[in-house]
């Protein structure tokens, strides 16, 4: 009965795993859907009086570097950031 049910739950993991795959135009259309991308990592760097000092660490020409992030800007270049994320998710699936 244990063998049945473990057959039964590994059948379905690889079932839906090959359903949430989009095809390619599937994935084409999600990619031209994302209108900004910043590689990098939106980090906290210290505190002020007036809240914490964020930065944006990246790579550019393979050197590891850092910009200011003002306050006010952080969750747009968080969404941004994880909006990268995402396209190379996809090309990657895309390539496969």
């Amino acid at each position: 009965m244990k063998s049945v049910f473990f057959m039964a739950l590994v059948y379905t993991y690889v079932y839906s795993s090959f359903m949430n795959e989009l095809n390619p135009t599937q994935i084409l259309q999600q990619i031209a859907q994302i209108q900004r991308l910043e590689p990098g990592k939106v980090c906290v760097i210290g505190q002020g009086p007036n809240g914490p000092y964020y930065n944006l660490q990246c790579r550019e020409n393979g050197q590891p570097t850092s910009r200011s992030v003002p306050a006010d800007q952080v969750a747009v270049v968080t969404q941004h950031t994880e909006n990268f994320k995402k396209f190379e998710g996809l090309v990657s699936q895309y390539a496969r």
